[in-house]
């Protein structure tokens, strides 16, 4: 960065008086080197971060999809973890190799979306928030729920009487899975959103606020 910016100043890095500061912004971006772009991110504000993270996850899960078709006909992998195939969607190539069509199910839903990263590799990722609470994620409605970090268990979601867990809780766990989401840059908002829950007692409680009983324990509304 600041070898950069000596270069801006010292007239070796031509500048467009006509350009807008976003674009010039782009330009100068997209000319810097990776450890450049450490220096950048590194003295960026959490309020800038927090604009340019989401949308710049959701701008690379679109490019990588864009590209996975052309992946596949040149012999690469698709998808975003080592070896796994886009599933779903319009078009999209299955980890068979074969052509999924359409895809969708019955009463005009859109079908299984590609996992995206970083939890097309759940494995990776810590299991709990920094609460010590187990997470779980869930990519396409109708879908098993997955546990987060080593254990690949999955659930189906058992739904239960909102009046379990209160108001007051219920922000409490969001706020508890939002910041889980910010550190591993992990959609929770918009078109590329995931569903995240969050295990408390005998109880999953999703990111929505949707209670679901935690498989092989008593619930609290059968405990009463």
């Amino acid at each position: 960065l600041p070898a950069t910016l000596g270069r801006l100043l010292g007239g070796e890095i031509a500048t467009d008086m006509t350009a807008s500061p976003v674009e010039e912004a782009v330009r100068l971006l997209n000319g810097m080197t990776p450890h450049e772009l450490n220096q950048v991110a590194d003295s960026l504000s959490s309020e800038t971060l927090m604009g340019l993270v989401p949308r710049g996850q959701c701008r690379l899960n679109s490019l990588r999809a864009s590209s996975a078709p052309d992946a596949q006909v040149a012999g690469s992998p698709v998808g975003y973890g080592p070896g796994k195939g886009a599933k779903g969607g319009k078009g999209a190539i299955g980890k068979s190799g074969k052509f999924a069509g359409s895809g969708g199910t019955k009463g005009g839903s859109k079908g299984k979306r590609p996992v995206p990263p970083p939890l097309d590799q759940p494995e990776a990722l810590r299991p709990v928030t920094n609460t010590g609470e187990q997470v779980s994620f869930q990519v396409s409605s109708g879908t098993p729920w997955q546990l987060i970090g080593p254990d690949p268990a999955t659930f189906r979601w058992d739904l239960q009487s909102r009046d379990l867990v209160s108001d007051e809780e219920k922000r409490e766990i969001r706020e508890v899975l939002q910041a889980y989401a910010n550190e591993f840059n992990i959609p929770v908002r918009g078109e590329q959103a995931v569903k995240l829950a969050l295990r408390r007692g005998g109880l999953w409680v999703s990111y929505a606020g949707g209670i679901s009983s935690v498989p092989g324990s008593s619930s609290p509304a059968a405990e009463a």
